[in-house]
C-alpha cells in the first residue's frame, strides 16, 4: 500500500488562450508497504542456496517496508477546449534515496537497508469533460520510476541478539507504481 507525501511549486512560462505550460520543482517522499504469507523459500544455511522449503499458507512470513526521499523537477501542461480539459506532467530526479526494513518474522530477522543515490522519474496525465456546470467526469493516469540502487545491510537477530553489517552491494532495492482513476466531480 503506497503512501505519498508530495510538495511542489509551480511556474507558469506560457499562457495562451486555453493553453498553459510550467515549469515543476518539488520534493516526494514515497513509502510502499507489503505483506508475505505462505509460498517457498531457498536459502543459504551451510552451502550456496541448500535450504529450500514452503512457509505456511496463514503464517505471516515478510513484512516489508521501503522508503524513497526525493527532489524534483519537470514541465507540465494544460489545455482546455468545449466541455474538456487535459493535462499532464514529466517529472524526473537523479538524485533519489531510498531504503527498506523486512521482518522475516518466521525467523526472527529484521534486515535493514541502505540504498545509494538513484534516479526517478514519472509522468501523469488527467482529463476532465463537463457534462453540465455541476457535474464532471474526471480521470487520472499516473506512473513512477525508481530506479535500482544497491547499498549495505544490517542484519538483526531476535533470537540471538546479534546484528551483522553486510558492506554494498550487500542489498538493492527499485520501485514502480501505477494507479489509474476515474470518478464523477460534482460541484455546488
Amino acid at each position: 500500500m503506497p503512501s505519498r507525501v508530495p510538495v511542489s511549486a509551480a511556474a507558469t512560462f506560457y499562457d495562451e488562450d486555453d493553453t498553459k505550460l510550467y515549469a515543476i520543482a518539488g520534493y516526494r517522499a514515497l513509502t510502499l508497504k507489503s505483506n508475505a504469507r505462505g509460498g517457498s523459500y531457498i536459502y543459504s544455511g551451510q552451502g550456496f542456496r541448500d535450504q529450500y522449503g514452503t512457509f505456511p499458507d496463514d503464517k505471516l512470513g515478510i513484512a516489508y517496508q521501503q522508503w524513497w526521499h526525493t527532489p524534483y523537477l519537470g514541465i507540465g501542461g494544460s489545455y482546455a477546449f468545449d466541455d474538456w480539459s487535459v493535462s499532464a506532467e514529466v517529472i524526473g530526479s537523479p538524485f533519489s534515496i531510498g531504503y527498506d526494513k523486512d521482518h522475516h518474522n518466521l525467523r526472527s530477522l529484521v534486515f535493514k537497508e541502505d540504498f545509494g543515490t538513484t534516479g526517478m522519474y514519472g509522468a501523469n496525465a488527467s482529463f476532465e469533460y463537463r457534462f453540465s456546470p455541476l457535474l464532471s467526469a474526471v480521470g487520472r493516469l499516473e506512473y513512477q520510476r525508481y530506479m535500482e540502487a544497491y547499498g549495505s545491510t544490517k542484519i538483526y537477530s531476535g533470537a540471538t541478539g546479534t546484528v551483522t553489517t553486510l558492506p554494498a552491494p550487500s542489498g538493492g532495492g527499485s520501485a514502480d507504481t501505477l494507479l489509474l482513476s476515474v470518478g464523477i466531480k460534482a460541484r455546488m
